[in-house]
């Protein structure tokens, strides 16, 4: 019975936060959800637009229904081209983007996108038409280009926007990236017991490490998220340890830390999970390159730069209702 009055407060706590229809208990259940958008279907007046992959197959613009008034935006992937098809000659074009995401904005208009030459050191840059009366080719390998002075990444939306003067229709695509993708971290990590550290370490020594994790993911043949293989990745890291990997002398204090300079650099190799998580396994550098005795350990811990952006306005989007005021009828 001596953790009675805690199992009761827990169980409270669950009831309360958890039970169905509470409102924190569905923003928590959707704060580590991917993005997900649903906007007002367009009528398909001005144009026939749709989504050519890139085995040929192509798909007529069909946001997945969500209610009656609304449908979810389209998925599409980095290797995909937007077919637009107007109904009549000098149809008004605009790309609008907006990213979600890791760097969050607001939409902005496209004008141009910029790539590579082939065997040329001068970058490309390809105006967008402003009026359409033909078939217009939207390749998203141009939109996510490193060389484009905005960067288009995963769950970021693009919006095709047609106008004749008098009504617009807007159709709305969700980004999703396949594909190698390589990205930096830097890594918070403690040591577990896995290790051939021998008696008398701090088994909680902090480890800070810069890394580069890879990852590929796998298209079906929609092109949609696939097998679960793009939330594992591999990992390779380089950093510090706040601890010397081999005497003993017991837990440091920071004091101590600092004034015998007890840090030594740590090379890692593991995997990423879940796009945040890793597990590594770590060696002392100095064993390698210099005289000290070569051993290793398990470190368990987060990439603290996407641990920021997941958490990003965490207080207001798990505290407030954030629902939009009652909707208006325009003209357009």
């Amino acid at each position: 019975m001596r953790y009675h009055h805690l199992i009761s407060v827990l169980l409270w706590l669950h009831l309360v936060l958890l039970a169905p229809g509470c409102g924190f208990a569905h923003r928590l259940r959707r704060f580590p959800a991917p993005a997900q958008h649903v906007v007002t279907p367009p009528a398909g007046v001005l144009a026939s637009v749709s989504v050519l992959e890139d085995d040929q197959s192509q798909r007529p613009f069909e946001g997945e229904p969500y209610t009656e008034h609304l449908s979810r935006s389209m998925l599409v992937t980095s290797k995909s081209t937007i077919c637009i098809e107007p109904a009549a000659p000098e149809t008004e074009l605009r790309i609008l983007v907006r990213g979600v995401d890791r760097w969050s904005t607001g939409f902005h208009e496209i004008h141009a996108v910029t790539g590579a030459r082939y065997r040329e050191v001068a970058d490309e840059i390809r105006f967008l038409p402003r009026e359409i009366s033909a078939p217009f080719l939207l390749s998203m390998r141009d939109l996510t280009n490193v060389y484009n002075g905005y960067q288009l990444v995963e769950d970021d939306l693009v919006v095709v926007e047609l106008s004749d003067g008098e009504s617009i229709e807007r159709y709305v695509f969700s980004n999703r990236k396949v594909g190698l993708h390589i990205d930096p971290t830097l890594d918070l990590m403690l040591r577990t017991p896995v290790s051939d550290l021998g008696e008398g370490l701090p088994l909680l020594s902090p480890v800070l490490a810069l890394g580069m994790a890879f990852g590929y993911r796998f298209a079906d043949r929609n092109k949609m998220i696939t097998n679960g293989w793009d939330l594992v990745g591999l990992q390779f890291s380089i950093g510090v340890g706040s601890s010397t990997f081999e005497g003993g002398g017991g837990q440091l204090s920071v004091g101590q830390i600092i004034d015998q300079g007890a840090f030594t650099a740590l090379g890692g190799a593991g995997l990423r999970l879940l796009d945040a998580v890793t597990v590594q396994t770590l060696i002392n550098l100095d064993g390698v390159v210099g005289e000290q005795t070569l051993v290793w350990t398990v470190g368990f811990g987060i990439d603290t730069i996407r641990f920021t952006q997941l958490t990003r306005n965490a207080i207001p989007r798990l505290f407030r209702d954030n629902t939009l005021s009652a909707p208006v009828d325009v003209a357009r």
